[in-house]
């Protein structure tokens, strides 16, 4: 039986270099050899060996020449040495998704592999993660801000319907108010069969004056439902805003982590080549720091891409919590104005006598408000993005 038939010591794996190099690694304790280990548990045949802490990176531990027992032990130095460099300059590759004004996408290859958080309704919470330019200058706005303008705008439509309700009622009030003084003239009083007899004036005046008691009665919820509303907008936005700016904060910070790990690895890398023309002993003590500062750089970036996934998984939560919280008020919203509508529309059918046709088209208006339905056409035309953002990688 050949060498390369035994089985392999305990916990220990075979890998196949991009040379096309055998090698073992220990699963245990991550060491790595080029030779094959013996059969007792953990060591390999040599002591020529080197230390890998980190896990694999596509697929492999490290490249290089493999060693060899019969090598000088000066040779065997450069070589093992040069093969933990090119190793450390591997481990680090680093995999960044799709990255648009600090947020993080899937690249397009697993793009298809989302679902939506709510597949059966169109939901905020669903097609309003990107950003997009504002249609009315050169900023970018947020998905979230675009929501905000929206409830802002369904609130200024609550005012101004409030503000409508009130100029019927002046204009009511004032026609009343007319209708009483026509009504006292003494050619009017005297007049038999004509408009102004007792009853019928009587009859016009109180559908006048209840008219405007209905008109006060749907005027006053408009007006003070959610006064503090534009507030509460401004906390969401204010919430949001400072979110997204912390993930800007956290993308910087590992961009610059990155850069600070190429710049460690590159001095690793120069080091080691000027050990394998000359060897001497401050060149490898050189070596030794310039690895150290490398593993010191990997750790700070791996750090700086935690507190990133920390922040974006928190912005990530939140615009789903507040998008919908958005969405309950906006449907709130919409019920009321349409149930002090048809309250409205109820009680003049029974006190004005004279329009019982303008009020019909508002009633059937009514009955046919459907929140979900608006939302549904609105997200259509508005939608930024129902992609959503992921955890970067290493």
């Amino acid at each position: 039986m050949s060498p390369l038939d035994e089985p392999l010591a305990r916990d220990w794996k075979c890998y196949m270099s991009p040379q096309g190099r055998r090698y073992y690694v220990n699963t245990v304790s991550n060491e790595t050899t080029w030779e094959r280990p013996s059969s007792t548990p953990g060591t390999p045949k040599t002591p020529a060996k080197h230390k890998n802490s980190v896990p694999t990176v596509n697929g492999f531990h490290g490249n290089g020449s493999p060693l060899h027992q019969t090598e000088p032990s000066h040779v065997l130095m450069r070589k093992t040495m040069l093969s933990v460099s090119r190793s450390s300059r591997c481990l680090w590759m680093i995999s960044f998704p799709l990255q648009i004004n600090s947020v993080t996408f899937p690249l397009p290859l697993h793009m298809s592999e989302q679902q939506l958080l709510k597949p059966d309704e169109w939901s905020y919470c669903d097609y309003f993660w990107a950003d997009r330019k504002d249609p009315q200058g050169s900023t970018i706005i947020s998905g979230f801000e675009v929501l905000l303008q929206k409830q802002l705008k369904g609130r200024q439509m609550q005012k101004e319907m409030a503000e409508f309700v009130r100029e019927r009622i002046r204009i009511e009030e004032e026609y009343a108010k007319n209708l009483s003084k026509l009504s006292q003239i003494p050619l009017a009083v005297q007049e038999e069969g004509g408009f102004f007899t007792f009853g019928f004036r009587f009859c016009v005046y109180r559908s006048v004056s209840d008219v405007v008691q209905l008109q006060s009665e749907v005027e006053k919820p408009l007006l003070i439902f959610r006064e503090n509303f534009k507030k509460d907008m401004k906390k969401f936005d204010h919430h949001m805003s400072d979110l997204r700016k912390q993930l800007a904060s956290r993308s910087a910070a590992v961009e610059k982590a990155r850069k600070a790990l190429a710049d460690r690895q590159k001095d690793l890398e120069l080091k080691t080549q000027h050990l394998e023309i000359k060897l001497n002993s401050k060149i490898e003590e050189d070596i030794k720091k310039a690895r150290r500062k490398s593993t010191q750089a990997g750790d700070d970036l791996m750090r700086c891409v935690d507190l990133y996934n920390q922040s974006q998984s928190k912005w990530f939560e939140e615009m789903v919590t507040s998008s919908l919280e958005l969405e309950r008020l906006e449907v709130e919203r919409v019920e009321m104005i349409r149930q002090h509508l048809c309250q409205y529309t109820t009680l003049r059918h029974e006190t004005d006598m004279f329009n019982q046709s303008t009020i019909e088209p508002l009633d059937k208006l009514l009955r046919s408000v459907d929140p979900a339905r608006d939302r549904e056409l609105w997200v259509r035309e508005h939608k930024t993005g129902e992609l959503r953002p992921v955890d970067m990688d290493i």
